[in-house]
């Protein structure tokens, strides 16, 4: 039995799960100043394509900012309707194949993404697989407070909660570890695995992973 763990935003459904629910926003005048919310979604997602992005500001003055004005009622409300518009059209029926070719065999699948887990948790309902990891978000009365339990998941953070994971469980180890994920902004963490998998790749991942001679596969 193995680890297989896969990314999310952009690995397994074609788009980003963040920017899709600043979308729903949107598209549902859900945002007091819609301007000024469009152009700062946008200049963050760029400093992510550039893997410039401060994660912690990112959540703090835009994630969280919107998500922490309303109580928690409403927003499981709006991401009922999110998954149903902006999510399911979206999953990759390839990314679940080979969810369920990896579980046939026995393997241990899991979503790790540092997307939040407001996102993830009922993102990965759509998925067959044993387990979710994703940026905790810290809860009080019936709102997110607006801070994060721990830190984000992201970058080199994503590689030390494996590491902290796998010493907890003896059955798996990085050696026999699989990743499916699309983006150069997590090739440490390909690196470090045993068994990585470029999928649908940046310009960046493919030829790091044409010049290592990884495994390069679509979902599309």
């Amino acid at each position: 039995m193995g680890l297989v763990i896969f990314d999310l935003d952009e690995t397994i459904v074609s788009l980003d799960t963040d920017v899709a629910w600043s979308n729903y926003l949107l598209k549902h005048k859900l945002v007091k100043d819609i301007d000024s919310f469009k152009q700062e979604k946008e200049a963050y997602y760029r400093d992510y394509l550039s893997g410039r992005l401060d994660i912690h500001r990112y959540l703090r003055e835009f994630v969280l900012k919107n998500l922490k004005q309303h109580p928690l009622d409403t927003l499981f409300e709006w991401r009922e309707q999110y998954i149903k518009e902006m999510i399911q059209p979206f999953v990759l029926h390839k990314a679940i194949d080979c969810m369920q070719k990896h579980r046939a065999k026995g393997d241990y699948t899991m979503i790790l993404s540092g997307t939040n887990e407001f996102l993830v948790a009922a993102t990965s309902e759509l998925f067959p697989v044993n387990f979710w990891v994703a940026t905790r978000l810290e809860k009080a009365e019936n709102y997110f407070t607006g801070n994060v339990v721990g830190e984000p998941l992201s970058g080199i953070v994503k590689l030390h909660w494996l590491q902290d994971w796998l010493s907890k469980h003896s059955e798996f180890c990085m050696e026999e570890t699989t990743y499916y994920n699309n983006s150069h902004n997590d090739l440490t963490f390909m690196s470090t695995v045993g068994h990585p998998v470029a999928v649908d790749p940046d310009n960046k991942l493919r030829d790091h992973a044409e010049a290592h001679k990884w495994p390069i596969v679509t979902f599309r």
